[in-house]
């Protein structure tokens, strides 16, 4: 084998393996994707049931729900950590991150 035929060899490897790291990397961030519509579909559900209670109070029904939705989205939200291997606190999350008091009427 000539030295240019080993170099063309060595670049097409090269290249394959890069395709194949951005293959796996938009994979990932089509995933990403998926999971944070899925996290903000369920922020704006607990958007709509805290408004819903506090126009019209808390009935069982409502604050069962708002805590279902909640747990639904932290149970997102450690998943999506526990996935990607790592926790980065609250940066870039938005409002449902942040830890919140308890209000008087939910379950604890």
């Amino acid at each position: 084998m000539s030295g240019g035929t080993r170099h063309d060899a060595g670049l097409a490897t090269l290249v394959a393996r890069r395709l194949a790291l951005v293959a796996e990397i938009s994979a990932l961030t089509a995933e990403t994707q998926r999971l944070n519509q899925k996290l903000s579909g369920i922020q704006m559900e607990v958007l709509r049931l805290e408004l819903e209670i506090g126009r019209h109070g808390g009935s069982a029904e409502l604050v069962r729900d708002l805590h279902d939705a909640e747990e639904s989205a932290e149970a997102m939200r450690h998943g999506m950590h526990r996935k990607r291997g790592t926790h980065r606190g609250n940066r870039g999350q938005g409002r449902g991150c942040r830890p919140r008091a308890r209000r008087s009427n939910e379950r604890h």
